[in-house]
């Protein structure tokens, strides 16, 4: 018995004596040998190192290692772990820390793939330089608690991780920050940070079934110069966000950028709750508000432009727009959906639209494609349009209009279905119709307009009318009386396809009626009475090769348009000039105009004018000289066409 005492207590001894042993070769030169020597023999045979540090109980710190696999070696720095008192966990290695500290890797789907055969309480890379594809990373600082891998090359896990820079296509990150919890579903950003296009990005990030959610993101100073877009730089990255589908909240600070062909000058904005798988017309509640120190779209600009917008249901809330535009301002509210707009206020003042009319007209374009266009109040004021792109020019300086509770559009057709406008205009003019202070009053209710009165004063008369449209009763009757007085010749003449040239006053009165529900019925219908005279008048034609060229003063005492469902008669009495007699004569069906008549003849001792005006046959001669020939033009007058 004693003697098998004797015996337990020297293996004792001796197990205590080798572990001593060992524990002394831990802290001698003869570690890093007996490292490499029993790594050769592990499943990491392809490690090394030129030093190994212990430190009690059980962490290794590997300095200056090399991992060879198969073509590929890395070297590490540094290579830190702790061993777990359980030393394996599910079949694998189990390492309560591990650090990799100064790695320079190019596919880190091999680090993975490594990684993957341990189980690791703490992953720590430190200074890691990272290369793949198109996606590059430098001093890369990462941290993962509990690391899961299942699919790619980045764990499962809660992630702390910094970068110097992360670099995609042509776009950096600067100084990148995110704390998240890494999931398989369900993951949270808790705080993320970064430079990008000498703006600061910061905020939150919830991951849902349908995608991510931005939550609490801030980007200020965004700034993207006029040789790139931000749709550009999107798409760019779009591998990095194309899973972001929600915006629950987002603000951008003094940001400059071009978007969707706009350009944002020093933008304030606010968006929330906007669902980016979703046009504007799908969202559901969602807000977006700006001030912008200026907006440049289609060649117009805003300036000082402020908005508050409410997305919901095919809506599109306006909450007092409010902009300078065309040296004036802009303010508007109400309701805008897809093919129809319910304003509450429009306000215009001080508007000078100068030049580009072309914008002008496409405005009025896209108006008038909408199917409802109401206005409850309408407010224009010290405004001016001037129209110079073509002839004839026509310009509108200090406009004021004032309008109520107007319906402009229903079911596509414009007019005044309701409501009271009154305009008036301080100076107008088209081609060489020059006027100043009219006024127009107009009223509807129900589809029943009524042109309650037009004045017009003229520099040498005036032209004043009344009217009614019965937009609610089949067919669109309507009914119009003028009457004018001093209105210029050359002011009829641009009306008419002809080679003529003329001057002189005319005063005229005008009663009509008809149906416009369609061309057919205008044309069908058209009925009424105008007389016309002309004083002080001088008619050219212009373009034949007669020598001298023919012109005539004249005087027409009565012209005489009578029109029955669409066919014209016109007569003329008295149309006289020194030595000159004349008549005016024709019959048009606005059915077929082309095939109608409008004879012009102009008699004096040398001067002869024979003249189809619809038919485009003129003979101008000199019956004092040889005739000359006949100026043949193409039958192209307007009469009775649009």
């Amino acid at each position: 018995m004693r003697k098998v005492l004797a015996l337990l207590v020297a293996v004792i001894g001796l197990g205590l004596v080798v572990i001593l042993v060992l524990f002394a070769l831990l802290h001698t030169t003869y570690l890093t040998p007996l490292t490499n020597q029993a790594l050769a023999h592990s499943r990491f045979s392809g490690l090394s190192a030129e030093s190994v540090e212990y430190q009690y109980p059980l962490h290794l710190t590997l300095n200056n290692a090399t991992y060879r696999q198969g073509e590929q070696t890395w070297y590490l720095p540094q290579l830190a772990f702790s061993v777990s008192p359980r030393l394996v966990k599910a079949g694998k290695l189990a390492l309560d820390t591990l650090l990799i500290d100064g790695l320079n890797i190019r596919q880190p789907q091999s680090l993975s793939a490594i990684l993957q055969t341990l189980d690791i309480g703490q992953l720590a890379l430190q200074h890691l330089d990272l290369a793949s594809g198109a996606l590059s990373a430098r001093d890369v600082d990462v941290q993962i608690a509990h690391p899961e891998w299942h699919t790619g090359w980045l764990p499962y896990g809660n992630i702390q991780l910094s970068a110097a820079q992360l670099y995609y296509q042509g776009e950096a990150l600067n100084q990148l920050l995110i704390d998240a919890d890494y999931r398989a579903q369900n993951s949270t950003v808790y705080g993320a940070s970064f430079r990008w296009r000498n703006a600061n990005v910061s905020g939150q990030a919830e991951q849902y079934s349908h995608g991510w959610s931005l939550v609490n993101v801030t980007v200020s100073g965004l700034d993207i110069n006029d040789a790139d877009t931000l749709d550009h730089a999107l798409a760019v990255l779009a591998p990095l966000h194309q899973h972001i589908s929600h915006i629950n909240s987002l603000d951008l600070l003094s940001s400059s950028f071009t978007l969707a062909g706009a350009q944002f000058n020093n933008l304030d904005a606010s968006l929330e709750n906007l669902d980016l798988t979703r046009s504007w017309w799908q969202q559901s509640k969602g807000y977006l508000s700006f001030d912008a120190e200026s907006i440049d779209y289609l060649g117009q600009q805003l300036i000082s432009a402020t908005a508050k917008l409410h997305f919901d249901d095919d809506r599109l809330t306006v909450d007092d727009f409010d902009a300078d535009f065309k040296q004036g301002r802009v303010q508007l509210s109400g309701t805008i959906r897809p093919h129809s707009a319910t304003l509450q206020s429009l306000q215009i003042s001080g508007i000078k639209w100068l030049e580009d009319t072309p914008a002008l007209a496409a405005l009025a374009e896209k108006i008038r494609a909408l199917q409802q266009l109401s206005i409850a109040q309408l407010d224009i004021n010290r405004s001016q349009i001037i129209q110079l792109d073509q002839k004839p020019y026509w310009q509108l300086s200090g406009l004021n209009v004032d309008g109520q509770q107007l319906e402009l559009i229903r079911n596509g057709q414009p007019g005044l279905w309701n409501g009271e406008l009154e305009i008036s205009a301080n100076s107008l003019s088209y081609g060489p119709l020059i006027a100043s202070q009219g006024v127009v009053n107009t009223r509807s209710q129900k589809g029943d307009w009524q042109l309650e009165r037009l004045f017009i004063p003229l520099e040498q008369g005036y032209i004043e009318g009344s009217g009614r449209w019965q937009l609610n009763e089949d067919g669109a009757p309507w009914q119009l009386t003028l009457s004018g007085d001093g209105l210029p010749l050359a002011s009829w003449l641009p009306w008419f396809d002809v080679p003529l040239t003329g001057s002189g006053l005319s005063e005229f009165n005008l009663d009509a009626q008809g149906l416009s529900a369609s061309r057919a019925l205008l044309t069908h219908s058209l009925s009424g009475q105008l007389s016309a005279s002309v004083r002080e008048g001088h008619l050219a034609l212009t373009g034949q090769p007669v020598r001298p060229p023919y012109a005539q003063d004249f005087t027409l005492e009565q012209l005489t348009v009578s029109a029955d469902r669409g066919r014209l008669t016109l007569r003329s009495e008295a149309l006289s000039g020194p030595k000159m007699t004349g008549s005016i004569r024709g019959e048009i069906d606005l059915v077929n105009p082309s095939q109608g008549h409008l004879w012009l003849r102009m008699h004096s001792p040398c001067q002869r004018l024979d003249a189809d005006l619809v038919a485009g046959d003129y003979q101008a001669g000199n019956p004092c000289q040889p005739m000359q020939p006949a100026i043949n033009t193409p039958p192209e007058t307007s009469l009775g066409t649009d």
